[in-house]
């Protein structure tokens, strides 16, 4: 298992916008977090769609965190980039159970107990512990 360089991109951009404390333009945010531009615009829509960014238009525009970094989790910023984590597919309410049997699988039970430690984790951590 491992996570997609947007998401951690995307941690990355957060993490800066909570730092800054203010509107910030994609340029700098891009400049700062070492992301190119056009990546990190990629990014700041889906973490605008996800409701941790606000964007502004016009010549004051730019990006902010829509709410406190102590309220923004890992877990949030990953499922905004990645969906939802799963450790295997049959954990996916529409995934493929390879055994045939997804209620009594014990494999199945071992890789669930495994993804909500993993997610309780991610859970516990905050933008602002980032900082």
């Amino acid at each position: 298992m491992y996570f997609t360089r947007e998401t951690d991109y995307a941690v990355r951009i957060v993490r800066h916008l909570a730092a800054v404390g203010c509107r910030t333009e994609a340029k700098k945010i891009s400049e700062a977090t070492g992301v190119t531009l056009r990546f990190a615009l990629k990014i700041l829509s889906k973490l605008v769609s996800g409701g941790v960014v606000r964007s502004y238009k016009g010549t004051q525009g730019g990006y902010e965190l829509q709410k406190p970094a102590s309220a923004i989790t890992l877990r949030e910023i990953v499922e905004i980039i990645e969906g939802p984590v799963y450790l295997s597919k049959c954990l996916h309410e529409e995934g493929e159970c390879s055994c045939g049997d997804k209620q009594g699988c014990k494999v199945r039970g071992v890789f669930a107990e495994i993804a909500d430690t993993v997610n309780q984790k991610m859970e516990s951590y905050t933008v602002d512990q980032f900082l």
